[in-house]
């Protein structure tokens, strides 16, 4: 004789879609978990050799002797290039220079009494490292200052600083002041 008993030794089917459901959920933040740490991973490691061309770039600057200080058609002449890509694991890092004459306030300035007629006492160096990364374009900057050894000197160029004022010395606002060098690009 045969004796059915109902029991309770498995899972229905609404349990089985339901734990499916929670699953997938699961495995699914999961998945975007381990994704989003891949970027982080391959962003820093791009910032990581951003900041290594930076500070290369910054160390051949300050190899040079004061007078090669500046970019090839920059403001301040020189012999560093301006704009340039490094390629470095297959991604183009675009590593820009700039080097600009500073008149310290220390010793005077063209504006103040008495007046300091040397307005270029040192150089300012930036180096910019732009890379487009996951997250999108990112810059590293690193910053110099390049002084000249001794006391300052007239080396040629400078910082232009321009008053425009009427017949009765006073200074004329918003005064329009085109200046055209053609030696420079």
């Amino acid at each position: 004789m045969l004796i059915f008993s109902r029991t309770t030794k498995g899972f229905s089917l609404v349990e089985i879609m339901i734990s499916i459901a929670i699953l997938s959920i699961v495995m699914l933040a999961i998945f975007n978990l381990i994704i989003f740490v891949v970027k982080i991973t391959k962003d820093n490691g791009m910032r990581l050799t951003a900041t290594a061309i930076a500070n290369q770039k910054m160390e051949y600057v300050r190899s040079l002797p004061y007078s090669s200080v500046g970019t090839i058609s920059g403001m301040v002449s020189g012999v560093i290039p301006n704009d340039e890509n490094v390629v470095r694991n297959n991604i183009t890092y675009r590593v820009i220079t700039t080097v600009k004459y500073v008149d310290d306030a220390y010793d005077g300035t063209i504006s103040t009494t008495p007046k300091d007629l040397r307005t270029n006492d040192y150089k300012n160096v930036a180096v910019t490292v732009t890379y487009y990364g996951p997250f999108g374009n990112k810059d590293i900057t690193a910053f110099s200052i390049i002084a000249p050894k001794g006391i300052e000197s007239d080396i040629g160029g400078g910082t232009l600083i321009i008053t425009v004022i009427d017949a009765k010395n006073q200074p004329i606002q918003g005064a329009s002041v085109n200046i055209v060098n053609n030696l420079l690009s």
